[in-house]
This record gives structure tokens, sequence and C-alpha cells, in this order.
């Protein structure tokens, strides 16, 4: 199925895109200012990311969304649960929650996404709609990382699909 969208005047048909297929749920206590998140795609596989939301922080937050030409290192960790939103697909991608920021990888062009979040507020940053490209993760080595600038803690998801690569 394709659908018609309208890209900087020009008229073209584009694949509708996949729904998601997973969902990686984030609760974790950030230590301090740093990576709070970070999903990574298995070695053969490519991510593409719907949406992802956070809700309420436990303090105000600056919280930037990076794309990385390279994973972190270091840090403490533990791998947040990935849960399949249809039981017939399984997942090769880790997301990794930090209580202790690790060094951060290489960051592709700028933020995804940066910008104040309330105790009271709720970020919800989808991809891919009104004819803007699907944020893609190809291989292990780019990530997807949540970055805060403060010890708070933050609860939210991460919903994407997975592919093979070609």
């Amino acid at each position: 199925m394709s659908f018609i969208a309208v890209i900087r005047g020009i008229v073209t048909t584009r694949p509708e895109p996949k729904p998601p297929t997973h969902r990686v749920e984030i609760g974790v206590v950030a230590g301090g200012a740093g990576f709070a998140a970070e999903l990574i795609p298995g070695v053969d596989r490519k991510l593409i990311v719907h949406a992802v939301y956070f809700s309420k922080p436990s303090a105000a937050v600056t919280l930037r969304l990076l794309k990385n030409s390279s994973p972190s290192s270091g840090g403490t960790s533990t791998n947040g649960a990935v849960t399949p939103l249809d039981s017939g697909f399984s997942s090769r991608a880790t997301c990794k929650l930090f209580t202790a920021a690790p060094t951060a990888g290489t960051q592709v062009g700028s933020d995804l996404f940066e910008g104040v979040i309330q105790t009271t507020e709720v970020l919800y940053e989808e991809f891919g709609q009104n004819g803007q490209n699907l944020l893609v993760l190809r291989g292990a080595n780019e990530t997807l990382a949540v970055n805060v600038s403060a010890a708070a803690t933050i609860v939210g998801y991460i919903e994407f699909s997975e592919e093979a690569l070609p």
C-alpha cells in the first residue's frame, strides 16, 4: 500500500510506513547529566523508530534525543525489556538504561529533539508523520540516545519496527 506525499512542493508516492512491532519501556533513575537510555539495533538489523514518549519526570530536565554513529561505552546500565506488540515478531535490539552516565558515542548531526520537560509535562515525539522521514538506525553502531541534564526519574517508551539489513 502507498500514500501520496507532498515533499518540498513535489507530489510523490511513498510506501506507507509499517506499524511499530516493538516497544521498549524506559523506567530509569538517571544519576545525573548524560545518557539515561540508549536503543541499539542488532548487528544485522535495521530499526525504524516510530515514536518516543516520556511522562512527567521527577525533576524538570532538558531532554535531548540524539542519533549516534557509534554506541556509548562505560557507565552503569541494565537492559530494558523489549516487548513485541505482535508475538509473531522477535527483536535483536537492546536498550541500555543508565544509572551512571557512560561516555557518549559520536553524534550524527544536530539533536533530533531538545527541550525542557517540566514535572507536569509529557513528551510525545513521532517520526515519519506528515511527509517527514522516519528515524532509521542501521546495524549495532547507530543508536538512539536519550540524554538528560540532571538527576531525575525518567519513565516512558520507544516504539519501533525491526527488519533484517539487506
